[in-house]
């Protein structure tokens, strides 16, 4: 390894691929840490390669995005090529992918995958086509960040290119069809490698793999021109469906057929609205009387006829006696059956009186039997079969709620607001407690109760800390400090036989409110990487972009092998997705 390459001092090899070796260097006048990576000299013989390695600069110099990685300059040294570029502290996607065994929750996955479209987006609107997206082609920072990297087969629209007609360049498990075809490819190429790259994330696998047993990728790319991608809710049965509905239309078989921009599959990621609130107006239900479906709560205002329709109708009594018009016959009203001139006006006034005389019989008078009481017009809302009906029911269950509340101390419960006590009052309970929503993104600082060894500790060991500054929301606290936090151990790495740097990766896992209730959280990794001998720091990369394991500063032991976090250590996390807390008021 050469000492220095122009302004630049090499401090360490940080990884080597195919084509060249990647440095750790300082700028020896700025003292500025960068990436520095270098092609093989016998590759400089070949010209393609080196026209390659050149275009790969000249590309990814001219896109300044926070979502892709930074080159600072193309040096040529003593006949090398050296291409200097920003360090990424972190890992690539496909690292994380791989070191958690599993595929990332939606929220995360979309998050990352949202700022890759970015930085995509904006290199399709520069008119640079990628032709190589995958997972180890996206950085992730430690503050979360993604960034696209290795534009070596990147190609400028208007621009020559490096591949003859009828040939391909990529990756086969993530070639758009018309790419492994080896047809002109454009924007919609990049959206269909996209697409497997999300359908890799939520899933935990790639749509097509190589069969175990073979070495040769004919049959994932038959694959990817000829068969449709399994739905990657058949691994994963919790992905929503409106993600796998854009993961389908992205993997379209013809270019047309899938999402026009990064725009436009950024905008399909999108959680549907729910639907306006709509209100139901119920008939009355049966069982319930016309006055009580007048008083009842929610229930709206409905025709008279409807009601009449919904109305159960009550006998009480046996059929017979229902039979009550004939004391209010007309036979019994003497009807005038020879009519003079002079008696007309008489006989109007008694025909008169005489049908006021008997309603007013039919309505003041009940009869002898409680049936008789059952009229045929119901005129009020508490009608006389209501009274009977009430004779025959027990006295008034309502005083149950005044019992619910001498009952509520009984149901001691957590404390925390919740209501897990057997006898609390729902009411109250509402009354008392306030939700908030602490938003992803939120730093959480932190210090250790006890010391982290990396030389005692094992991964999914647990440790617990308390909180060195208050949690506050707005204007609410929901955690004072001192509150106290538990965390898990992710990832840990003792250094062996072969001279490998320590690692430690952190993650918290809970926190305790200020009302003492506990809540399940979740947090960005948290990594420290220590030194091993003479190298510093040393990472691992993907593709042409580098990760390495920075100096934190963090009480990583200098002089030992091991990584040694002191007791009251102060870390500091941030909250991945967002947490909703129940507060008492």
């Amino acid at each position: 390894m050469p000492e220095q390459i122009s302004s630049y001092r090499l401090e360490s090899e940080i990884a080597r691929g195919g084509m060249g070796i990647v440095y750790r260097g300082v700028h020896t006048v700025f003292e500025e840490v960068v990436a520095i990576k270098a092609i093989f000299p016998e590759l400089t013989l070949n010209p393609e390669l080196r026209t390659r390695f050149v275009n790969e600069a000249k590309i990814q110099r001219r896109l300044q995005h926070p979502n892709i990685v930074q080159i600072r300059e193309f040096l040529i040294d003593q006949g090398r090529f050296y291409i200097v570029m920003e360090l990424i502290e972190g890992e690539t996607l496909a690292e994380r992918l791989k070191r958690l065994g599993a595929p990332l929750p939606a929220n995360e996955a979309l998050e990352i995958f949202r700022q890759a479209l970015q930085g995509l987006g904006f290199a399709h609107a520069q008119g640079v086509i990628h032709r190589d997206i995958k997972p180890s082609n996206i950085l992730l920072t430690r503050e979360g960040v993604a960034k696209l990297t290795d534009f070596g087969i990147a190609r400028a629209v208007g621009v020559p290119g490096l591949t003859r007609t009828g040939t391909a360049l990529g990756t086969p498990a993530y070639m758009a069809p018309e790419q492994i075809q080896g047809h002109k490819v454009d924007q919609r190429s990049d959206i269909y490698s996209l697409g497997v790259t999300l359908y890799e994330i939520v899933a935990g696998r790639v749509p097509f793999e190589k069969p175990k047993d073979s070495d040769s990728d004919y049959q994932v790319l038959r694959a990817h021109i000829e068969e449709p991608p399994p739905p990657p809710s058949r691994f994963v049965t919790t992905i929503p469906p409106f993600v796998e509905g854009a993961i389908l239309r992205a993997m379209a078989k013809q270019p047309d057929d899938r999402f026009a921009s990064c725009e436009e599959f950024e905008a399909a990621l999108v959680p549907p609205e729910l639907p306006p609130t709509r209100r139901v107006v119920a008939a009355t239900p049966p069982g319930l009387r016309k006055s009580e479906a007048a008083v009842a709560p929610g229930a709206g205002a409905l025709p008279p006829a409807s009601l009449e329709a919904a109305r159960p109708r009550v006998a009480p009594g046996p059929p017979e006696p229902l039979r009550v018009a004939k004391p209010v016959a007309p036979q019994r009203v003497p009807a005038p059956m020879k009519p003079k001139a002079g008696y007309w006006w008489a006989l109007l006034v008694l025909a008169v009186a005489l049908v006021v005389g008997g309603y007013w019989l039919y309505r003041v008078q009940p009869g002898p039997s409680p049936t008789v009481t059952q009229p045929r017009e119901g005129t009020t809302q508490k009608s006389p079969a209501a009274t009977h009906e009430a004779a025959a029911r027990k006295p008034a269950p309502r005083p149950a709620e005044p019992q619910t509340e001498t009952q509520a101390p009984e149901g001691t419960g957590t404390g925390a607001g919740k209501g897990t006590g057997a006898g609390k009052g729902k009411k109250t309970e509402a009354q008392a407690e306030e939700t908030v929503t602490v938003p992803a993104g939120t730093e959480l600082a932190i210090r250790l109760v006890e010391g982290i060894d990396t030389g005692k500790i094992s991964e999914g060991a647990t440790f617990e800390g308390t909180l060195a500054a208050a949690l506050v929301v707005g204007s609410v606290e929901v955690a004072p400090i001192g509150a106290k936090v538990e965390g898990k151990v992710t990832h840990v790495v003792s250094p062996g036989r072969l001279n490998r740097p320590a690692e430690l990766s952190l993650v918290l896992t809970s926190l305790t409110t200020k009302d003492g209730e506990t809540v399940e959280i979740s947090t960005i990794t948290w990594s420290i990487s220590g030194e091993s001998h003479k190298k510093r720091n040393i990472g691992m990369i993907g593709g042409s972009a580098v990760v390495a394991g920075g100096e934190t500063g963090v009480a990583a032991a200098t002089g030992r092998k091991e990584i040694q976090l002191a007791p009251e250590t102060k870390l500091t996390f941030e909250l991945a997705p967002p947490v909703t807390v129940a507060l008492q008021r």
